[in-house]
């Protein structure tokens, strides 16, 4: 088994107009090359963010993120440092 989002999540944040989202885990991609940006479009998922990720202040909430990636041109994936702004910056 794979761990990812079941393919009902694709309206879900289409609905909720959510462009960045990220989980914990390795990929959301299926191993069998369904990339999920075949799907989502511009919708940018983030992988492997680990960290403060179980904060109980960012639990079922929804904070503005910051994405600064490398600078990776002509790629479709590149290395980030996440960032979710929280309290009086998250406002």
């Amino acid at each position: 088994m794979h761990p990812g989002p079941h393919r009902d999540m694709v309206p879900w944040l289409l609905e909720k107009e959510i462009k960045i989202w990220g989980l914990d885990a390795v990929s959301t991609d299926h191993p069998i090359n369904l990339l999920i940006g075949r799907f989502l479009g511009n919708c940018i998922h983030i992988e492997n963010i680990g960290g403060e990720i179980s904060a109980p202040e960012l639990q079922n909430e929804r904070v503005p993120i910051g994405c600064f990636p490398w600078k990776f041109r002509g790629r479709e994936a590149a290395f980030v440092r996440t960032v979710a702004f929280v309290g009086e910056f998250g406002s």
